[in-house]
């Protein structure tokens, strides 16, 4: 089961105006674990006004509510879009859309180039896939996936 938590900042959160309740994103992907659900959780960093301690916040979150694949994607400053409006007057006219979409990072942001935001998402998701409790979580989600399957053939 896949979820889209955008930002896994309160901070960024309440600034692109997409409420992340952490609360219920804890109860949701343990819910999931309790009845052997995978679950995917999309976060997003490198948004302009992502600092470092915005971004540890977001990898305490992906530790916190541990769903079994994470994929992370980077915020884009797509014209027309009410991020983009408003943050008009911070971008330079360094912004890259990339052609691979929110799988690379689009800007530079306060201290950060865009490669060094691309490492951080690579960090985050190296340091999510290596917990032991999440590979536990995912093997046991996909052994019961090949059980169902053999007992419904």
């Amino acid at each position: 089961m896949s979820f889209g938590l955008d930002a896994a900042s309160e901070q960024i959160s309440k600034w692109i105006r997409k409420p992340l309740h952490q609360e219920e994103a804890r109860r949701v992907f343990a819910l999931c674990r309790r009845h052997g659900i995978a679950s995917l959780a999309y976060l997003m960093i490198g948004f302009i006004r992502d600092t470092d301690e915005t971004h540890d916040e977001a990898t305490r979150f992906a530790h916190v509510i541990r769903p079994d694949l994470l994929t992370i994607d980077y915020a884009h400053p797509y014209p027309g879009t009410e991020y983009y409006q408003q943050n008009l007057k911070s971008f330079s006219s360094e912004v890259q859309i990339s052609r691979r979409a929110q799988a690379e990072p689009a800007i530079a942001i306060s201290h950060l180039s865009p490669a060094q935001i691309h490492e951080r998402g690579r960090k985050l998701l190296r340091q999510h896939r290596r917990r032991p409790s999440v590979v536990f979580s995912l093997a046991r989600a996909l052994v019961r996936l090949y059980v169902s399957d053999k007992i419904s053939a």
